[in-house]
């Protein structure tokens, strides 16, 4: 899944309003978040304001999101790639983030 371009997916159901997972992504990095068990995402909150790189998260229900990303976190770049993802949150989320962003931990 890591390097690959973001899977579309619809959130809402068909409507005049109806929003894409592309329409919620943020101008920098964007964590998913799939469904009511993925893991918090303060650890990346956090790293993200210490290294000033700006991060949006992104809570998606499990339908149908966890039947086509099969994972529960999902780091996004701003180009729409995929940079990490997994079902918990890695022990270096600082080291995680200045690997994807090309920075020194």
């Amino acid at each position: 899944m890591a390097g690959g371009r973001l899977p579309h997916l619809w959130i809402d159901p068909p409507s005049a309003d109806r929003r894409s997972i592309f329409d919620l992504l943020g101008r920098g990095f964007s964590l998913i978040r799939v469904g009511k068990a993925a893991p918090s995402d303060g650890a990346f909150r956090e790293a993200g304001r210490k290294l000033q790189i700006p991060m949006t998260t992104i809570d998606v229900p499990d339908e149908p999101a966890w039947d086509l990303y099969q994972t529960r976190l999902i780091l996004v770049r701003p180009s729409q790639y995929i940079a990490w993802s997994g079902n918990f949150v890695p022990n270096n989320v600082r080291g995680l983030l200045c690997a994807v962003t090309g920075r020194e931990a």
